[in-house]
């Protein structure tokens, strides 16, 4: 990597391809006085990327209108990984005709367009002038950025406590360097004197965004890639006399964080050290059994639909289906536990989702896919003497992202991810599928026309993903808005103007059904957060909102079918058991009662009692028990989900208004109740 200082010649398109790209990293830190959060797709990245893009092909169109256009790959790229690329977009389009979530399909179909035409793009670049320094700079500056703002938080977070949103804001940015470290590592090793400790103080910093982050997964990634660019520098002879400053460079990444760890070793947080994140078993024991749950959630998406799939970026939309369908089998398996207070939007492994939601098909594009990345390696190793030491790291790099891909939530499923992924594949794919007559196109399926007609449907795929991504975030905007407004009847037309905007919104439904709850409208409430639930928002606390306006609303009967769909989806859930039983003790269904509540008490005896102290008798009841017989029960703010516990009392409030001026409040400040 070249540290010298970038001289911005503002005529070059590569510079302004650098700025947007610049930008589109950048877009998460990016406000709009509103946190504005989209339902299981992250708008924010993509709108920009969408725009970036359409501009670039845009300026490409323009530029080249009168002249013969060329793709700019060679005929090994795109055997191996072009048409793939082509195959596995026409296939996630094809299956919006059979998912649940045409609009979800087509989004993952958009996404990929964007991915096949940045991969362009860069190569293109990459084939001109000092383009890879540009570009590298680029996303390195732009991480560097996010490594500051991020150690200042997980600083902050240390000193002065308080909630800490560190792990969740900044761990998907663990991917993207681990991607992009062994190209880097490489480039600094090239340099001298000055740019060489610049560029080693870039490294340290974008090691400390990862230490910040507290992402297990990319710490281990992080330690891996280091070791395997350590194995090169002092294994092979070539590179010698870089052997002193990889080893500058080891010192660093070991120097840097001792001030974060030292601060850390004196936090009164739990588990803020980075070691603790690794002796925090509870913690591990949850991650793995999490993974798990969807690893069963997954096989059963498979085995109902082998060959073609749920649809294309369905997951989050059909896990609840199949949860209930594991949970059929195997009622009792521990890690049904998990994900009660939270909506499981991906798969966790990359390749399994692959296969849960295109089937077969599917699966084998995208294997067709790898085995051109394999390709690349088999040329590597077979001129591995005489290759460049850039397309060796590059491998290096693809390697790690592909391995993460196993476990990360992110992944592809984050286009900012997989436009590092695509930046490091164009490096490697240039000096590892060089056509032998150094021709950069087949007359055959290059045509001008298909070329043209090529860049006309990606710049419809570019505007229709910047589209999409405005309407879902109006639909939030106008959620958030309705949220804000003072009068139900000013509201309401707010709330059906975002669930007509966006039919996945499941936020809209959900707010307006608490709001009516709180006006008395029982009945139109329970229409309203059971459509949320019907559309992704399926937590074991959303259903007992459910419960309560159709209990307030005189259906008995329809509260207790709520919780006895919520059974099956969170059967090892002692909170929804004891609701459960609770609802079939109030329709004099007693044995039934005494089972439900006896199965809560098989996986915690004390929160059962607690649960049933809490919804039948009231708070000052369940604190008092709390108290007088800790063996039996445990504090009302131990209960689990906590979300859970403000919904009982907010029902209890509507049915019995006199009980909570009844309760000593300021008692209770320890269990965390104001």
């Amino acid at each position: 990597m070249n540290i010298e200082i970038l001289r911005f010649d503002f005529r070059s398109p590569a510079i302004w391809f650098c700025i947007g790209w610049c930008i589109v990293m950048l877009s998460l830190a990016i406000g709009f006085g509103q946190p504005w959060v989209t339902f299981i797709h992250m708008w924010k990245v993509e709108l920009f990327a969408s725009i970036f893009l359409f501009v670039a092909l845009g300026f490409v169109i323009w530029r080249d209108r009168h002249n013969p256009l060329e793709l700019g790959a060679s005929p090994l790229e795109i055997r191996y990984l072009i048409i793939p690329m082509l195959a596995f977009i026409a296939w996630s389009a094809l299956s919006m005709l059979w998912a649940t979530s045409l609009m979800s399909a087509f989004h993952h179909t958009l996404i990929w367009v964007e991915y096949l035409v940045f991969y362009l793009l860069v190569r293109q670049l990459l084939d001109c002038g000092r383009n890879y320094s540009r570009l590298v700079k680029t996303v390195t500056a732009t991480l560097c950025f996010t490594s500051i703002v991020a150690v200042i938080a997980y600083s902050s977070f240390l000193i002065f406590g308080g909630g800490s949103n560190v792990g969740i804001t900044y761990s998907k940015y663990g991917e993207q360097i681990v991607t992009l470290f062994p190209l880097l590592i490489v480039g600094v090793l090239g340099q001298k004197d000055r740019k060489f400790g610049i560029g080693t103080a870039a490294l340290a910093l974008l090691w400390l965004l990862i230490y910040s982050s507290q992402s297990r997964t990319s710490m281990i990634l992080f330690a891996a890639v280091v070791i395997a660019m350590s194995a090169l520098v002092f294994l092979l002879k070539r590179f010698r006399p870089q052997r002193p400053k990889m080893a500058i460079i080891v010192l660093a990444f070991i120097v840097a964080p001792i001030p974060l760890q030292l601060v850390s070793a004196f936090s009164a947080h739990e588990g803020a050290a980075i070691f603790g994140r690794f002796r925090d078993q509870k913690g591990l024991s949850s991650s793995n059994d999490f993974r798990k749950l969807m690893i069963h959630i997954s096989t059963g998406m498979i085995s109902a639909n082998p060959v073609i799939g749920i649809g294309a970026d369905n997951f989050g939309f059909e896990a609840n289906k199949y949860r209930v369908e594991f949970a059929a089998v195997e009622p009792d398996n521990p890690v049904l536990a998990e994900a009660e207070v939270y909506i499981p939007e991906r798969a966790h492994n990359e390749y399994l989702q692959i296969f849960a939601e295109l089937g077969i098909i599917g699966i084998a594009i995208f294997a067709w896919f790898l085995f051109g990345i394999a390709v690349m390696g088999f040329r590597l190793l077979k001129d591995f003497r005489a290759a460049s030491p850039y397309s060796i790291v590059a491998m290096i790099g693809i390697g790690a992202f592909l391995v993460s891909s196993l476990v990360t939530s992110y992944s592809f499923r984050l286009i900012q991810n997989g436009f590092v992924f695509f930046f490091v594949l164009a490096v490697a794919a240039k000096l590892l599928l060089k056509a032998p007559n150094a021709e950069t196109s087949t007359p055959g399926l290059a045509t001008n026309m298909r070329m043209k007609l090529a860049l006309d449907v990606s710049l419809i795929a570019c505007l229709s993903l910047a589209v999409l991504s405005i309407v879902r975030v109006s639909s939030t905007a106008f959620t958030q808005q309705a949220n804000q407004t003072a009068t139900l009847d000013d509201a309401l037309p707010i709330y059906r103007r975002a669930m007509t905007l966006d039919t996945t919104n499941p936020e809209a439904p959900y707010f307006a059904g608490l709001r009516l709850i709180d006006a008395r409208r029982y009945s139109d409430a329970a229409i309203n957060l059971e459509k949320s639930i019907r559309i992704g928002k399926a937590r074991s606390t959303d259903f007992s909102f459910l419960a309560t306006a159709q209990t307030l609303a005189g259906d008995n009967a329809g509260a207790e079918r709520t919780f006895a769909e919520a059974a099956g989806l969170y059967p090892r859930s002692v909170f929804v058991l004891t609701r459960y039983a609770a609802l079939l003790a109030a329709n004099a269904k007693t044995s039934e009662s005494k089972l439900q509540f006896e199965r809560a008490a098989s996986i915690d005896k004390r929160a059962a009692n607690t649960w049933w102290a809490l919804i039948n008798k009231g708070t000052q009841a369940a604190s008092d028990l709390s108290f007088q017989n800790p063996d039996e029960h445990v504090t009302i703010m131990d209960l689990l989900p906590n979300e859970a516990i403000y919904a009982i009392i907010a029902e209890r409030d509507i049915r019995f208004p006199n009980e909570r001026q009844k309760i000593p409040w300021d008692s209770l400040s320890n269990n965390g109740l104001k």
